[in-house]
C-alpha cells in the first residue's frame, strides 16, 4: 500500500442565503437547534472517498473528515456519514464531540461559541447544531476545496489485542505483547518485535499474524550471548536489520547481532554495563544510551547515541565504531556538519537514498544527515511542541517523533507518539499530515484512518509495497497500515 497522490484542490462555490438559528428576542437560540444547508462538489475524480472539511471565523479553525458518495448524478457526490468523534477548534484549542441529530448514519457538527462568516469546503450538507448561549450561522457563500485524496491506509490490527499485556504465542488477536516498542522486517515475509516488557523478541508471521517467541527468555534480563533460547536481553526496545541479521539494542550500552543464518546471539560492539563514548572495534567501543539503529544495506549500522548527543556508525563486518555527527556531551539545535551539528536528546533514526533521518526529541524536529558529506539540516518541525500539520518547517509542529521509516516513494514516516497519531514528511520535503489518528485521542480503534486509534505508537516499518507497521505501544498491540 503506497501513499495515494493527492489529488489537485476540488474548487467549489455556491451562494445560499444565510441560515441561522434564531435570536435572543425571538426566544432562541436554544441548545440543539439546527443551522443546514445543502451543497454538491461536480467533476470529482473517481475514486475519491473522503474530504476534509474547514470552517473558519475570525479567531478560530475547525477541521474534520466526511466520507462521501456518489450522488444520482455520478459526477456528483455527497456527504454520507460523519465521523462520530471530536473537533478540534484551533485557536482556542478544546474538542466538541459530535452528537446525533436523529438523522441515522448522519452526525451533527458541533460549533461553539459563535460561529459566523464560516468559509466550508465540503460536498454536502451542513449541521451546525447550538450549544447554550451559542449561536450557529451559515454564511450566504461557501467557497472552498478538497484536499484529502482516496480512502487508503486502512488501519487493522496484525497482532495482539488492544490493551491486553501478556506474552502469549498465538494468532492475531489471541497474541499477547507486553510493551512492544521495535519493528523490523526480514524481508521474508517476517516481522520482528522487540517485546520490551518480556526482555523477548518475537516473531510475526505477516501473512498469518501467527506470534512466536523467537529470542530472550521470558522475564529474564541480561546480556548473555548465544543460543536464540539460551541468551537474555536487557529490555531490548529497537530493533533493525539487513538481509542477513537483526540488530537489538536495548539497556545495557551494546549492539547485539543475531544471525538469520545460524540463530546465534552475539555482541557487536560495546561492553555490557560500560557507558562512555570511544570509537573502537567491537568490545572496546563506549556508548552511552543508545536508542535505536538503521542499516544502509551496504554494510553499515547507524546508531543514535542519545546519552552522548551523536550519530555513531557500525561496521557491520568488524564492529568498527565511529562517530559521524555531534560531539559527545553537547547538546544543542545546530544545523553543520559533522561534529559541528548538534542535537537535542535524538531518539529515532531511519535510512534512505543515503541519507539518515533523525527524530531529534527535545528540539521537536526532523534532521537530515548526508551520509556522504556529514552535513546535517533539519527538514521539518518548527521548534514548538504539537501535532499541527502543514508546512513543513513553518507550520507544522511535532511532539514525540519517536518512530521514523522511508516508503518506497521516499515519503518519511512519523510515528508521533504523545499525540497517538502516524504522521507523513512527503518526499519533496514540503508539507507534513497526520495520515492516521487523533491528536491527542488515544484508543485501540481500526478502520479508516482518521477515526482509527493508537496509544502512543513506537516504532515503525515499511515493507517493499508501502505497507506499513506500527509498534502500538500502549496498546501493546502490532498495527498495519
Amino acid at each position: 500500500m503506497r501513499i495515494s497522490t493527492i489529488i489537485a484542490p476540488l474548487v467549489f462555490a455556491a451562494s445560499l442565503s444565510p441560515l441561522a438559528c434564531g435570536s435572543a428576542r425571538d426566544g432562541g437560540p436554544h441548545e440543539g437547534d439546527v443551522a443546514q444547508a445543502s451543497i454538491a462538489l461536480t467533476n470529482v475524480p473517481a475514486g475519491v472517498g473522503c474530504f476534509r472539511v474547514r470552517a473558519s471565523n475570525a479567531d478560530r479553525v475547525v477541521e474534520q473528515r466526511f466520507d462521501v458518495t456518489p450522488g444520482d448524478d455520478s459526477s456528483a457526490y455527497f456527504m454520507n456519514q460523519l465521523p462520530i468523534g471530536a473537533v478540534t477548534f484551533v485557536g482556542d484549542a478544546y474538542d466538541i464531540p459530535c452528537a446525533d441529530i436523529g438523522t441515522g448514519a448522519a452526525r451533527s457538527w458541533i460549533s461553539e461559541p459563535q460561529a459566523a462568516n464560516l468559509s466550508i469546503a465540503t460536498v454536502a450538507t451542513i449541521n451546525l447544531v447550538l450549544r447554550p448561549n451559542g449561536r450557529a450561522t451559515i454564511g450566504a457563500d461557501f467557497q472552498g476545496s478538497s484536499d484529502a485524496g482516496p480512502a487508503t491506509h486502512i488501519v487493522t490490527t496484525l497482532a495482539g489485542l488492544g490493551g491486553a499485556r501478556g506474552s502469549v504465542d498465538a494468532v492475531g488477536p489471541s497474541a499477547r505483547f507486553n510493551y512492544p516498542n521495535g519493528v523490523a522486517l526480514d524481508g521474508v515475509g517476517n516481522l520482528y518485535v522487540a517485546d520490551t516488557g518480556n526482555e523477548t523478541i518475537r516473531k510475526v508471521v505477516l501473512e498469518t499474524g501467527e506470534v512466536t517467541t523467537w529470542a530472550g527468555q521470558l522475564g529474564v534480563a541480561g546480556s548473555t550471548d548465544g543460543a536464540l533460547g539460551t541468551a537474555t536481553l536487557n529490555e531490548p526496545f529497537w530493533v533493525c536489520s539487513d538481509a542477513a541479521n537483526l540488530y537489538v539494542i536495548g539497556q545495557d550500552n551494546t549492539i547485539r547481532k543475531i544471525a538469520f543464518s545460524n540463530a546465534q546471539v552475539s555482541t557487536l560492539a560495546g561492553t555490557a554495563g560500560q557507558s562512555g563514548a570511544v570509537d573502537a572495534a567491537g568490545a572496546a567501543a563506549r556508548f552511552k544510551m543508545p536508542t535505536s539503529c538503521a542499516s544502509d544495506g551496504a554494510g553499515n549500522l547507524y546508531v543514535v547515541d542519545q546519552g552522548n548527543s551523536t550519530i555513531r556508525r557500525v561496521v557491520t563486518a568488524t564492529g568498527q565504531v565511529t562517530t559521524i555527527a555531534g560531539t559527545t556531551g553537547q547538546r544543542g539545535n545546530v544545523d553543520a556538519a559533522g561534529p559541528a551539528a548538534r542535537f537535542a536528546l535524538p531518539f529515532s533514526i531511519a535510512f534512505g537514498s543515503g541519507n539518515l533521518y533523525i527524530g531529534d526529541i527535545d528540539n521537536r524536529t526532523i534532521r537530515k544527515l548526508v551520509v556522504a558529506t556529514g552535513a546535517v539540516t533539519t527538514i521539518a518541525g518548527n521548534g514548538d511542541y504539537g501535532g499541527a500539520d502543514g508546512a513543513a518547517k513553518t507550520a507544522a509542529t511535532l511532539a514525540t517523533p519517536y518512530g521514523l521509516a522511508v516508503d518506497p516513494s521516499g515519503n518519511i514516516w512519523i510515528s508521533d507518539a504523545a499525540t497517538d497519531s502516524i504522521r507523513v514528511l512527503d518526499a519533496a520535503g514540503v508539507n507534513v499530515t497526520t495520515i492516521a489518528g487523533s491528536l491527542g485521542v488515544p484508543g485501540s480503534l481500526d478502520g479508516l484512518p482518521w477515526r482509527a486509534r493508537f496509544n502512543g505508537p513506537a516504532s515503525l516499518t515499511i515493507d517493499a509495497l508501502g505497507n506499513v507497521y506500527v509498534a502500538d505501544e500502549l496498546n501493546h498491540a502490532i498495527r498495519k497500515l
